[in-house]
C-alpha cells in the first residue's frame, strides 16, 4: 500500500484527461508598427523636416483555453489582440520659382491598427512533473487588421493594407503550477508574439 502510494505520487501530473484550462496573458513585442510605413512621399521643390513622432501600443493581450483529450494531448483555442498608433508631423518648405517666395506647411499623419488573431490546434505535452507542464503547440487560424488612417497631406500614400487572412502559430511553453488550480506560464513562438507570459487556471470535473 505504501509503495503504491509512492508510485502514484511520483507520477502525479498537473494536467490529466478531460481537464480544461483557461489562460490570460500578455505578449511582446507588438509588431503592428511594421504596417505603418508611408510609400514614397514626393514633394517637388520642397524641403521636409520631421518635427514630431509619437508611437503608442497596447497588447498583445492573449486569452487561451485548452481541453485535454488525453494525458499528453490537448486541443487549444486562442485569441490575440493588439493595438498600435503612430502619429507624426512634418514641416515642408516649398519654394516658388516664379515669385521667388517660399511657403511652409505642416502636415500630420495618423495611423491606428487593431489586430486580432484567432488560432486553434493540438498541443503536445512532452515533459511533465508533479508541478511542471511543458508543451509544444501547433495552431492555424484567421487574422485581421483593422486600419484607421488619416492625413491632411493630399500627396500621401498609405500603401496597400492587404494581408493574408490565414495565420500559423508554432510555440513552445511551460506552466508551473503553484497549487492544484493556479499556475504561471511562459511561451516563445512564431506567428504571433515572440514571448508571452501570464496566469493559468485549471477547471476540474
Amino acid at each position: 500500500l505504501i509503495l503504491s502510494s509512492i508510485t502514484r505520487l511520483s507520477f502525479a501530473q498537473p494536467l490529466e484527461e478531460k481537464d480544461l484550462i483557461v489562460e490570460l496573458g500578455m505578449g511582446y513585442p507588438n509588431l503592428s508598427y511594421l504596417r505603418t510605413n508611408f510609400d514614397n512621399l514626393i514633394h517637388f521643390s520642397g524641403l521636409s523636416n520631421n518635427i514630431k513622432n509619437e508611437n503608442k501600443s497596447i497588447g498583445q493581450f492573449i486569452v487561451n483555453s485548452e481541453y485535454m483529450l488525453t494525458d499528453k494531448l490537448g486541443f487549444a483555442l486562442g485569441v490575440n489582440y493588439g493595438y498600435y498608433n503612430n502619429y507624426s508631423e512634418e514641416s515642408i518648405t516649398i519654394f516658388n520659382g516664379n515669385t521667388n517666395t517660399s511657403e511652409t506647411k505642416v502636415y500630420f499623419y495618423n495611423q491606428k491598427i487593431h489586430r486580432i488573431r484567432v488560432y486553434l490546434g493540438p498541443t503536445f505535452h512532452v515533459l511533465r512533473t508533479e508541478n511542471l507542464d511543458s508543451y509544444i503547440g501547433i495552431k492555424v487560424g484567421i487574422k485581421k487588421s483593422i486600419f484607421d488612417q488619416s492625413s491632411n497631406n493630399p500627396d500621401v500614400n498609405f500603401g496597400n493594407n492587404f494581408e493574408l487572412p490565414v495565420g500559423f502559430r508554432l510555440s513552445w511553453g511551460f506552466r508551473i503550477f503553484l497549487n492544484e488550480y493556479w499556475a504561471i506560464h511562459a511561451k516563445v513562438g512564431l506567428g504571433g508574439p515572440a514571448i508571452s507570459f501570464g496566469l493559468t487556471y485549471k477547471l476540474t470535473e
